[in-house]
This record gives structure tokens, sequence and C-alpha cells, in this order.
């Protein structure tokens, strides 16, 4: 899937907090300790759903 994005446009404050807020949800999940290969995979499925899912998430503009 080819898909592009104009970094000029993003908001880096933005950015910034969704790092923020999956590194402190990360964190408050006490019983997980994922590996970096566990992280990847994740966070590619989440890029993935964001995308499938563009249209009908009022989240993704």
């Amino acid at each position: 899937m080819d898909y592009e994005i104009d970094m000029d446009a993003v908001d880096p404050v933005v950015v910034g907090r969704v790092i923020l807020l999956v590194c402190e949800a990360m964190l408050a999940a006490k019983d997980l300790d994922p590996t970096a290969d566990e992280c990847v995979v994740a966070f590619g499925k989440i890029i993935q759903m964001v995308l499938d899912d563009a249209d009908n998430m009022p989240m993704v503009h």
C-alpha cells in the first residue's frame, strides 16, 4: 500500500503528544514486557488500522 504524508503539514506538537500517550499507556500496562519485535508489529498494526479505517475515524484528517 502506498501512502504519502506531507511532513510539512504534520503538527509536531500533536505527534509528540501521541508518542507520549502511547508510551504512558505502555508503562501503565504493568503486566506487559514487550520485545522490540512485538512493539514493531504492534505499531505496524496500529498504522494499518488507521489507514484502513481512515474514512471512519474522526482523529484522522
